[in-house]
């Protein structure tokens, strides 16, 4: 499917708290400069500093701290040094012909551009210009800094590694919003566009950009992805669904012929239930795929669900197995993983120990709320569900709770202005994509393709986002009533965790729309030359131990981490971390890393003040 690119240009609406007021349309003219650069090791050495390295990576320098899994995997393009870009892709893109990564590009001359699934960033020089895509859900981000006095501009695919980049060359601030937004949020922050940072924005999920190397300047484009356009009870909008299946079914079926290390989600709710709708008409032997469903006393109702969708379609739970040898990370390694791919924007490190000599592919029911409207919230019960946090932090309740509705609103708005929406349900369940997901899902999906894990997203797809069907808060489930009903019928009525059902006009509607085009046909052809990635090898030693838990629980309890911390706010924030963190069993290091991000970006601004002081 062709997708159109529109007109360039960022609109944001900002407060007084955000000095970034407005991307426009006009071109950037810059200067030459040559500076040294100091780089805060914040997680290897609390005040641990190193000068720049001059060894040229890719599209960028990068700093000597670093291992080699994040220079291959990360960059920085400098205003300054736009000739020496060369086309490259980071991530992987997911199409009918493969699962297809810098190697597969690299070897047709990057002669063309990557379907919109997956996790990537293309950056593809074409003549004097340089075009850099992301894929339909934003996973990596694509960060821009600008000085809009000297024409001065930065980008790179890691908010962190901009951060430090810009230490010694660029002021910044901290966006004090947004740092209150990310301490008292549930999990991730849902902003649009805002970051850590006032002089640094992530573009939007939709958008490009496209640089001239010759007048130095860039512009920002949008792709017109056709969402919500195409009605649900129409011939059309029923036969992309069918389409959609057929897709991912191709690619099942083409990705079993390569390999057996493939893992599908299962749980008792009801996204893992989509995808498995989907496979069950693979034509593939469940048997022989590897079902995983957590068995543990948080998942017990979870795991009798998927153990009774098991036994009613044939297949057994955690039977399969899958290769799971690798490379054994080191406490460094594991940090750098989560934190330059998602510090400062998802409050959970998975901090990865392995990097796993096979090729992993992991189905997975991401980003259900796009085909299920939203979690049926108003914007209050959404506020008074995700910002939580804010209530048990007493004396600052108030300024971390108006924080945070700021960033709301302001991500709001900025909707607002792409699209017209006609209930809050509609809008929150774009919110979720374009904010929350992305700073979720995707930056998960991110961090496993880091260590050779491929997370898998169907409902992540701008083909089934181009459904419209009705989002009030009633009627959500029109959309995955009708994936159920048509695809696995029974699905419907095995019952769903939490006592959540479908509702009941949904899935007469569903059954209705069922018998306009017939019973689905299960398709049986494959791709012979579907590709994947079998040449990625670990970059990175072996090593004996990784204690890296160990290691952040110390930093956190350390004076100076606290010092920190309570300069911004009062003691407050950090006993109630603290003491949530040693009462939870379920993620408890959860909300220290929303501190640990509050406190780099602190310190990298507290150095960079110093450097500018002492020059």
């Amino acid at each position: 499917m062709k997708y159109i690119i529109l007109k360039s240009g960022l609109e944001v609406e900002t407060s007084n708290k955000s000095k970034y007021d407005k991307l426009n349309n006009s071109e950037y003219v810059c200067k030459f400069f040559i500076l040294f650069i100091l780089i805060i090791s914040f997680f290897i050495s609390f005040n641990y500093i190193k000068d720049i390295n001059n060894d040229k990576f890719s599209n960028r320098k990068i700093e000597p701290h670093m291992n080699k899994l994040i220079k291959q995997n990360f960059f920085i393009i400098d205003s300054n040094n736009l000739e020496e870009i060369e086309s490259i892709m980071y991530g992987f893109s997911v199409s009918i012909k493969g699962i297809l990564t810098n190697n597969y590009y690299k070897k047709i001359g990057y002669s063309e551009d990557p379907e919109p699934q997956g996790v990537y960033i293309m950056i593809r020089k074409m003549g004097e210009e340089i075009r850099i895509s992301q894929d339909f859900s934003g996973s990596f981000g694509l960060y821009i800094y600008e000085n809009k006095n000297t024409g001065y501009f930065a980008i790179s695919n890691s908010f962190l590694l901009l951060e430090e980049y810009l230490i010694g060359k660029e002021n910044f601030t901290l966006n004090k919003d947004f740092s209150d937004n990310l301490v008292i949020s549930d999990l991730c922050t849902p902003s649009i566009y805002e970051t850590m940072i006032n002089e640094i924005i992530q573009i939007p999920t939709n958008a490009l950009i496209v640089l001239n190397i010759k007048k130095k300047t860039f512009k920002i484009y949008y792709i017109d992805y056709k969402e919500d356009s195409i009605p649900l009870e129409s011939e059309e909008g029923l036969k992309i669904i069918d389409k959609w299946v057929d897709k991912w079914n191709y690619i099942f079926r083409s990705l079993k012929k390569q390999t057996n290390n493939i893992l599908c989600d299962l749980s008792g709710g009801f996204d893992s239930r989509v995808i498995l709708a989907i496979l069950l008409n693979s034509g593939i032997d469940m048997n022989k795929i590897f079902i995983h469903s957590i068995n543990d006393i948080r998942h017990v109702e979870d795991f009798e669900i998927a153990n009774k969708i098991s036994m009613k379609y044939g297949f057994k739970l955690n039977n399969s197995k899958i290769d799971e040898n690798g490379t054994k990370l080191s406490t460094n390694d594991s940090i750098f993983v989560s934190i330059y791919s998602k510090l400062g924007l998802h409050k959970e490190l998975y901090l990865k120990t392995k990097f796993f000599t096979k090729p992993i592919f992991f189905f997975k029911g991401s980003g259900g709320e796009i085909i299920r409207g939203s979690p049926g919230y108003t914007i209050k019960q959404y506020i008074d569900n995700k910002f939580y946090i804010a209530k048990r932090i007493k004396s600052l309740t108030k300024e971390l709770y108006n924080s945070s509705l700021r960033i709301l609103n302001r991500s709001l708005s900025f909707l607002k202005q792409k699209k017209t929406y006609y209930n809050e349900y509609e809008i929150l369940a774009d919110l979720y994509l374009k904010g929350r997901s992305r700073n979720h899902h995707s930056k998960l999906a991110l961090e496993s393709f880091l260590v050779n894990e491929y997370i898998l997203q169907p409902i992540i797809d701008p083909d089934i986002k181009q459904i419209k069907y009705n989002i009030n808060g009633e009627s959500s489930h029109d959309l995955i009533a009708y994936i159920y009903e048509r695809f696995s019928h029974d699905l419907i009525y095995i019952p769903f965790e939490g006592k959540r059902e479908l509702n009941k006009g949904s899935v007469k509607k569903a059954q209705k729309l069922n018998k306009k085009l017939g019973p689905y046909k299960i398709e049986s052809n494959y791709n012979e030359n579907f590709y994947i990635d079998t040449k990625r090898k670990c970059p990175v030693p072996p090593s004996k131990d990784n204690n890296a838990k160990d290691y952040l629980r110390k930093i956190f309890n350390s004076p100076k981490f606290i010092n920190i911390i309570n300069q911004l706010y009062n003691n407050n924030v950090f006993n109630w971390t603290k003491a949530y963190s040693e009462k939870t069993t379920f993620y408890p290091s959860r909300n220290r890393y929303g501190l640990f991000a509050v406190a780099k970006t602190l310190e990298d601004i507290s150095n960079n003040k110093r450097y500018f002081k002492g020059r």
